[in-house]
């Protein structure tokens, strides 16, 4: 009798602890869930932060659209444009913000004129401050536009032309017209795609 009673209080007591350490083993297990479900959000959020930080200061992509960089730039080409070094210099490719209502958009275009410089295009010749500049290879240009006559460019400002001037909507343009530094959004570096025409355009 006394035999039998232990043996039941012992599997009374055992039962008691494999409900105990099922509900334990449930609840760490749960809560290993949501560590683990945590630190996913976690990394997703992390990964969002760094992509638009990088995006907004660091670097971006851009796809060209339109043949007025050509034949630098090709319609659907893309490139890598670096946003944080705003050391502009002549001849860098940058991306610009267009704060006239009529266009609104982004553009690219070559960097030809640069602050405190005057600029003028004669013959379709450019000519900075009053000497002919030794263009890249594009063709002559036929409208010279508001650069006809000389133009003075400010210490935050800069005069920008495409490569395929005679069809290229750009500095020359009383609708974009000269350009501010806070305006330009970055330098393309490198165009990526495609892949057989990968190259620095910084060269």
């Amino acid at each position: 009798f006394v035999c039998r009673t232990l043996n039941e209080d012992f599997i009374d007591v055992k039962d008691t602890d494999y409900e105990f350490i099922k509900k334990m083993w449930s609840e760490w297990n749960n809560k290993k869930i949501m560590k683990k479900q945590f630190k996913k959000i976690v990394i997703v959020i992390a990964g969002i932060s760094i992509i638009f930080i990088s995006k907004k200061f660091v670097i971006d992509n851009c796809i060209v659209s339109g043949e007025s960089m050509y034949p630098t730039l090709h319609n659907n080409d893309i490139l890598w444009v670096e946003k944080y070094d705003n050391d502009y210099k002549r001849f860098d490719i940058v991306t610009i913000k267009t704060s006239s209502p009529f266009w609104g958009k982004t553009i690219i275009k070559r960097i030809i004129g640069l602050p405190n410089e005057k600029v003028q295009i004669i013959n379709g010749d450019v000519y900075i401050n009053g000497e002919k500049l030794n263009d890249v290879d594009v063709p002559v240009m036929e409208n010279g536009g508001i650069a006809e006559n000389e133009l003075c460019l400010g210490e935050d400002e800069y005069f920008v032309l495409g490569d395929n001037r005679n069809n290229s909507n750009d500095s020359r343009s009383g609708t974009i017209g000269i350009i501010k530094e806070k305006d330009i959004q970055g330098k393309a570096v490198i165009r990526f795609f495609p892949i057989n025409r990968i190259c620095n355009l910084q060269e």
